[in-house]
């Protein structure tokens, strides 16, 4: 083996290892979601009546997809076909967030929650931010926005060359499909 043979494949494990801390940054927020909603699930049953079990079931196949929309073999596939970039933007930016408010997050935070905290809660959802960013038209146009800025300019380019604009264009691909959903 020579030198130039080694420092190749250092080199490819050095990108595999750099590649690999954007997808669990990007994992990692769904997987404490999944957990911190199955742990509400649990404590709500408990209290009142059982949760509906497609509710779970939605939250956990919005979770899931999520996830294999930014790590692993699509996630990485992504960056260099964009069909698999479509089908992961399919995943993270419609059917995920569909399926996850299809779980009535809220709901079931408003019954697990204390009275105070529920009313805390409820004061957020009610407030003018909230109305603001998931009237319709507002959440349109940062959906249909971001999707003309990442396509329409470098945007795209730039977002595969650096880990932070990569970090949070997927965040605002999958929180304003979020918005989109709650009108």
């Amino acid at each position: 083996m020579n030198i130039n043979n080694l420092i190749h494949i250092e080199g490819t494990h050095i990108h595999h290892l750099i590649g690999i801390l954007p997808q669990l940054l990007l994992g990692l927020p769904f997987v404490l979601a999944l957990v911190l909603y199955i742990f509400a699930v649990v404590v709500s049953s408990r209290r009142r009546r059982p949760w509906p079990i497609y509710r779970t079931v939605c939250w956990a196949l919005g979770v899931h997809l999520a996830i294999i929309a930014v790590v692993g073999p699509l996630a990485n596939r992504a960056h260099a076909d964009f069909v698999a970039h479509m089908l992961g933007h399919l995943f993270l930016g419609m059917l995920a967030p569909l399926l996850m408010v299809l779980a009535a997050p809220m709901t079931l935070g408003l019954r697990t929650l204390s009275v105070p905290l529920a009313r805390r809660l409820s004061k957020v959802l009610r407030s003018w931010p909230s109305r603001i960013f998931t009237h319709p038209v507002v959440a349109s146009l940062l959906n249909i926005g971001g999707l003309w800025l990442l396509y329409m300019t470098n945007l795209y380019s730039l977002m595969q060359e650096n880990t932070l604009l990569h970090l949070i264009v997927h965040f605002h691909v999958f929180v304003e499909a979020i918005f989109l959903q709650c009108q």
